[in-house]
């Protein structure tokens, strides 16, 4: 591996990494995404059935990359499946991670610049972050994984305060019927709720570097759990609140409950302001994980340090994230994101690891 030998990190780190990646901007826009595909107040179902979908295609990419002690995905790939289509396959999953950076940090800019800095341009606000994140990239493992236990502490306190002061605003009734028109409109949402998963790929670099790797699925399956408990509870919250009808016509959902928060006269009058801040955190996390697993694996496959590929990324990070011209791009870049998270960790885990076993690749 390329990385510093040093860099190991513990159970506990790894789950909150996988926890942290997932989490953001599903956050403030699943339910909507949900209510448009299910149009019934059942989405919360759907974040379940995809939360074990997705715990075992995680459970795959932790039995794969134990195979291969101490490699990443890009360092087995192609040892499995032979080097043209193992460069090709590691191109698409640098892409899939550059990319998901890059869409969160468009994300992060369009909500800041539209809630708390209106009149600064979108494209300061992603040079910005990026160019912070660069910071904290530069220095490897250890500091990303201890900025993350940093920050999501913080993340759940405020984000169960907002689920806590809402709670009496919900309207059982919203809530009903249960499955009142049959499982076909779950089969709908489980698309849109499978893509609020998306980063469960860091799995197949962060095996590499824990200091007990034998415990990794462990850390995927509470990595998965932590974010699927949030989901579900938004979901329900939302709906109850809000109702379905509503929650279609509102692009970040989970803002809207922030702001029906209110303390007269007191410092958190406008309560979505700390929210946001909390939550423009929650984005940087994801950010610089996309920017060192997409690093790391053009560093890998070129044999480079990654510290120059830190800085080469930046740009191309920069032209993906202001390439959509509107909102409605930005979701389709979105979409397009997802489906390449399906095949990234659902299609190609399964497809190596049966090569593996068949060629005897490994040391399973």
């Amino acid at each position: 591996m390329i990385t510093n030998p040093k860099d190991r990190v513990t159970t506990p780190q790894a789950a909150i990494a996988v926890a942290s990646y997932i989490l953001g901007v599903g956050i403030l826009s699943l339910p909507r995404g949900v209510s448009e595909k299910v149009n019934t107040p059942d989405g919360w179902i759907d974040v379940i059935i995809s939360g074990f979908l997705v715990m075992a295609m995680g459970y795959c990419i932790v039995k794969l990359s134990q195979r291969f002690p101490r490699k990443t995905f890009y360092e087995y790939c192609p040892e499995i499946i032979g080097k043209p289509i193992g460069y090709i396959l590691n191109f698409i999953f640098i892409i899939h991670m550059l990319g998901i950076a890059a869409y969160v940090t468009r994300i992060l800019a369009m909500v800041v610049h539209e809630f708390l800095l209106d009149e600064t341009p979108i494209e300061v606000l992603v040079f910005t972050v990026m160019i912070v994140g660069l910071y904290l990239v530069v220095g490897g493992v250890n500091p990303m994984f201890r900025l993350f236990e940093f920050v999501f502490p913080f993340m759940t306190f405020v984000f169960f305060l907002i689920i806590l002061l809402n709670v009496q605003n919900i309207e059982l009734h919203s809530l009903r019927p249960l499955l009142g028109k049959g499982i076909k409109p779950l089969l709908a949402g489980i698309e849109p709720t499978l893509y609020s998963y998306t980063g469960l790929g860091a799995m197949f670099v962060i095996t590499s570097v824990m200091d007990r790797p034998k415990k990794a699925v462990k850390a995927m399956a509470i990595g998965v759990a932590i974010p699927m408990v949030y989901y579900v509870v938004l979901m329900v919250v939302s709906i109850g609140v809000l109702t379905v009808p509503e929650l279609k016509t509102l692009t970040w959902p989970t803002l809207t409950l922030a702001k029906a928060i209110e303390f007269k006269g007191s410092f958190f009058e406008r309560f979505e302001s700390l929210f946001l801040v909390i939550w423009i955190a929650a984005i940087f996390t994801t950010f610089v994980s996309g920017h060192y697993y997409g690093s790391l694996g053009i560093a890998q496959v070129l044999k480079k340090n990654p510290y120059w590929v830190y800085f080469f990324t930046l740009p191309i990070m920069y032209m993906i994230a202001m390439y959509p011209e509107g909102l409605n791009q930005v979701f389709m870049v979105g979409d397009y994101l997802g489906y390449s998270f399906l095949f990234v960790a659902g299609v190609v885990p399964v497809v190596l690891f049966g090569v593996a076993v068949i060629r005897g690749k490994g040391d399973g």
